[in-house]
């Protein structure tokens, strides 16, 4: 299995959503609105099943998204990668080693400068544009954010998120759209 972040990821959301996505032929998924004391049951899946799992750390319930909560989870399942729209949590992955993607929500031209600040200072491997319908925006995000960028959020198929893979790295989508196909 590759260890690239790339292509079409789908989001699981929540444990029933994880149940499904095991059965599919994908390679890895987002796993997120997790309890906290599942993660152990999701992991040991992940490996019989030969997945990989990128934790989106500020969605665990029963975790406190902050440094030690996420020095918790990596020092103790070792997921691929890691998501997060804190600086402190990317910075955490980034000296664990694990592929730091930091999120960010495009909704005005302040809102890219502040996270073009955040990410110039926390440098991680990957960034997780919300929404990810900004396709058109790419040359500027580019500019500012750099080119490991993520599309995510309101994609509205297969088709799309496709067209979106010519420009960014990845995009993130629903397994439930993903399986409507």
């Amino acid at each position: 299995m590759s260890e690239l972040i790339s292509g079409i990821i789908p989001a699981v959301d929540g444990i029933r959503a994880y149940k499904e996505f095991l059965q599919t032929d994908l390679e890895k998924c987002v796993l997120m609105n997790v309890h906290l004391a599942l993660l152990e049951s999701c992991f040991a899946s992940a490996e019989k099943y030969n997945k990989q799992i990128i934790l989106h750390i500020d969605r665990i319930t029963g975790l406190a998204d902050d440094e030690a909560g996420a020095e918790y989870v990596l020092q103790k399942y070792h997921p691929t990668g890691g998501i997060s729209i804190k600086p402190s949590v990317i910075l955490t992955m980034k000296r664990k080693r694990v592929k730091a993607i930091q999120r960010i929500f495009l909704i005005d031209s302040f809102a890219l400068s502040k996270s073009a600040e955040a990410v110039k200072h926390t440098e991680p491997d990957f960034i997780e544009v919300m929404p990810g319908i900004c396709g058109d925006l790419t040359p500027l995000l580019k500019e500012k954010l750099g080119e490991n960028l993520i599309a995510g959020g309101l994609i509205p198929d297969i088709a799309y998120a496709e067209k979106l893979l010519c420009d960014f790295k990845a995009v993130t989508m629903s397994l439930e759209k993903l399986k409507r196909g």
